[in-house]
């Protein structure tokens, strides 16, 4: 029982970051993208992005390490009475990250693989589709494992502290 309140704050906290990582991408499309590149079909790169959005998508980079964090919390205080010790908040929190990360994980590539299909980057729908399968394999192997980590390390650091600080009882 104490391991499903785990799981179900790992779900609260993974769609919390797919939220975040929506918004980013969505920050990062409206401010690469002008109107003239469409019609033009030219290269887009980041050095027409605004200070604002760079700024923003900082912001975000800091809620990500918020919300797992908090995630960590989450499982803590929902599984609260059912732990023994530290050990037991550990992996509860840090199943719970494991979660969250999964979750932000398999979403952001499929995030990145329809964001590559959609961007005028590329002149051709073959370009396009290259990139949006390279987005994907390259998700899986690299971007999915660190964030899953990512994930379990940064809730533990959330759980332990919540834990200490409120969770003994």
């Amino acid at each position: 029982p104490k391991y499903n309140e785990a799981i179900k704050a790992g779900i609260i906290g993974g769609v919390i970051l797919v939220v975040l990582e929506l918004i980013s991408d969505l920050i990062s499309i409206l401010n690469i993208i002008k109107p003239e590149d469409i019609t033009n079909g030219t290269n887009v790169n980041l050095s027409g992005m605004g200070w604002a959005a760079i700024f923003a998508l900082c912001c975000i980079c800091v809620l990500f390490i918020v919300v797992l964090i908090a995630t960590g919390a989450l499982a803590i205080r929902y599984s609260k009475g059912m732990l023994r010790d530290v050990s037991d908040s550990v992996v509860s929190s840090g199943l719970a990250g494991g979660v969250a990360g999964l979750i932000w994980g398999v979403l952001a590539i499929v995030l990145r693989m329809v964001t590559d299909l959609i961007k005028p980057n590329y002149v051709t729908i073959g370009s396009r589709l290259g990139s949006s399968v390279a987005s994907g394999i390259c998700g899986v192997l690299c971007c999915l494992p660190a964030q899953i980590v990512i994930g379990i390390v940064l809730a533990i650091i959330g759980g332990a502290i919540y834990y200490e600080l409120a969770g003994k009882k």
